[in-house]
Order: C-alpha cells, then sequence, then structure tokens
C-alpha cells in the first residue's frame, strides 16, 4: 500500500529495479537497511540471510518526496515501515491527519466545486440549497473549516 501511495504522489516508481535483487537493494539505499531490533521477525523471513547488503541509513522522506507535506511524508513514512505490525492499517491510514488537510482530498474538491457553484446562483432551487447544506455537514464531519477555501458565510 506504501509503495502504491508514494508512486501516486511522485508519478513514478519509488523504488524501481530491474530484477528483485536491484529492487531490494534500491529499497534499502532509500529506506536504510532493516534494524532487528525494530523489525526482529525479519530473522524468520524465508530469503533474509540469503543474501546480504551493505549496511545503509535512510535517505529519509524528503528525498524520496521532495516538496511534500509534513504530514504527507509521515503517512509514507508509516506504510512504508519494514516492520508490518508497525504499519497502518487501511482504516487506520484513513483516519490520518494527511486526509483531514488542505488541500481537501478529491471527494472534498469536488465538494468544494459544487460549493461553488451554488455560491453562483441567487435564486437556487431548494434541492441546490440542500446539497450545499449536505456539503457542509460533510465538511464538519471532515473537521474541514470550508472558510480555508473561500467559502465565508455559507
Amino acid at each position: 500500500m506504501g509503495c502504491i501511495f508514494g508512486e501516486l504522489l511522485n508519478h513514478s516508481p519509488l523504488f524501481s529495479g530491474d530484477n528483485d535483487i536491484d529492487q531490494l537493494s534500491r529499497i534499502i539505499t532509500s529506506m536504510g537497511s532493516i534494524n532487528l531490533e525494530d523489525y526482529p521477525k525479519a530473522l524468520e523471513l524465508p530469503d533474509f540471510s540469503k543474501i546480504s547488503f551493505t549496511e545503509q541509513q535512510a535517505i529519509g522522506m524528503d528525498a524520496l518526496l521532495p516538496g511534500a507535506s509534513v504530514v504527507t511524508k509521515d503517512l509514507l513514512a508509516g506504510m512504508l515501515d519494514y516492520n508490518p505490525e508497525k504499519r497502518p492499517s487501511a482504516k487506520e491510514a484513513l483516519l490520518h491527519d494527511y486526509f483531514f488537510s488542505a488541500p481537501p482530498p478529491e471527494a472534498c474538491k469536488s465538494i468544494l466545486n459544487d460549493m461553488k457553484a451554488a455560491k453562483k446562483v441567487r435564486n437556487g432551487t431548494g434541492s441546490l440549497k440542500d446539497s450545499v447544506k449536505d456539503a457542509l455537514t460533510k465538511f464538519e464531519s471532515y473537521k474541514l473549516d470550508p472558510s480555508e477555501w473561500g467559502f465565508e458565510g455559507l
């Protein structure tokens, strides 16, 4: 899940190897060597002791996602943790601050577009007004402030 999320953010593969060994090398070069204190069960992986790599320090999230926000890098770092027990579940990931900070996720952007259209209508129908009210209710449930995106007075 973490690699896919990172690739969506980067618009390119995070660790594009030419083969399985090259792939592992690129992951370790980027993420650093596996720390057995942090992930002792790595020793139980079937091929863990069959190949070794030079000890590496992580290059950091800034190098993997240049220009990304702190919350974006925090979510990706958690999703890429070597220890699967420390990675967030899909549900936990969806509750991360990344999804509740500006700019809003795509679903919220479509709500905002609906609100912009509704704001332009002076004598809208009741259903249009209701849809704006529904959109504001969704914003409140996401703990987002519509005024942050220029919707004061809705």
